[in-house]
């Protein structure tokens, strides 16, 4: 390295609440039968209607969760009288894809839910869960969104919270200064 290269070795901690839309398009959940409201996915998904039949329909009564124990398995969520909330393990097809065919729906837990409003969000939380696999560093929430007037730009969005342990909220990173990345831009040709 040249004279006066140098790296720089930063680290941050998030002390905020750190709840992300990671898209807005394939996050959003559909508006169809009054799901445009938190209050309409709890009525939606309702433990009623569950279906944990062998059948393809057997994941679809119930809510995305996107997590499970392994990669080939999917949490689903329904919900109950008291703010409980009842857990479900899909199997999948292919680790992050659709649900296997049958999906094997097998009831787990029953925890709660609550929805508090941050920042002029209804956020919905989850507790009781099963346990996720430990490569995920964030816990699934639920926002209601009214990008103003009402049912037609209202939606309820999947959304990521970065959980609040310590690991998951430190980063670091690695920065060279002018110096340093000229010469590696030099040694790689570009």
């Amino acid at each position: 390295m040249p004279a006066g290269a140098e790296e720089t070795h930063r680290r941050a901690l998030t002390l905020s609440s750190d709840i992300v839309i990671t898209d807005t398009w394939t996050r959003a959940i559909t508006q169809a039968d009054g799901r445009d409201t938190l209050s309409g996915v709890v009525a939606h998904y309702a433990v009623a209607s569950v279906d944990t039949s062998t059948g393809t329909n057997a994941g679809n009564t119930t809510l995305s969760m996107g997590l499970g124990s392994t990669d080939m398995k999917t949490m689903r969520v329904a919900f109950g009288a008291g703010n409980a909330a009842h857990y479900y393990e899909c199997d999948l097809a292919t680790p992050g894809g659709n649900f296997a065919n049958p999906p094997n729906c097998q009831t787990t837990t029953t925890g709660t839910y609550s929805i508090v409003t941050v920042n002029g969000a209804q956020i919905m939380r989850f507790a009781g869960h099963p346990a996720v696999d430990a490569s995920i560093g964030y816990d699934v929430v639920y926002t209601q969104i009214d990008w103003g007037g009402g049912p037609p730009n209202r939606w309820v969005y999947r959304a990521h919270a970065t959980k609040p342990d310590y690991q998951n909220r430190f980063a670091q990173s690695l920065r060279l200064n002018g110096a340093a990345w000229s010469a590696f831009k030099t040694q790689l040709g570009l």
